[in-house]
């Protein structure tokens, strides 16, 4: 019996570490085609960026989201976003990047 309650503690340990690791994006609705772009005048594009922290199973600390990501930049308009994710050993980092005018 101690042998079979110690598996499953290990077994439920690591899916817990294990599932850290796991993220996930949902598909942006509203999306553009790329070629309507005009990149010749994205170098005068600012970036605003949003981040949140994930430490092992505790709750996000912050917040990635493309309106926070712009109003970091004073965003009016945005024309592309980005996602950047970071993965250490138990924490991750997942940043939204906005750029526009």
């Amino acid at each position: 019996m101690k042998k079979l309650v110690t598996g499953l503690l290990v077994a439920l340990l690591a899916t817990l570490v294990l599932s850290g690791c796991i993220r996930q994006v949902s598909p942006q609705v509203n999306t553009s085609e790329l070629a309507d772009v005009d990149f010749s005048k994205s170098t005068s594009w600012k970036e605003g960026k949003a981040c949140q922290m994930r430490v092992l199973l505790f709750p996000p600390f912050g917040l990635a989201s493309v309106k926070l990501a712009a109003e970091s930049a004073k965003l009016k308009k945005v024309k592309l976003v980005d996602y950047n994710f970071e993965d250490y050993i138990v924490i991750q980092r997942a940043c939204v990047l906005a750029y526009g005018e």
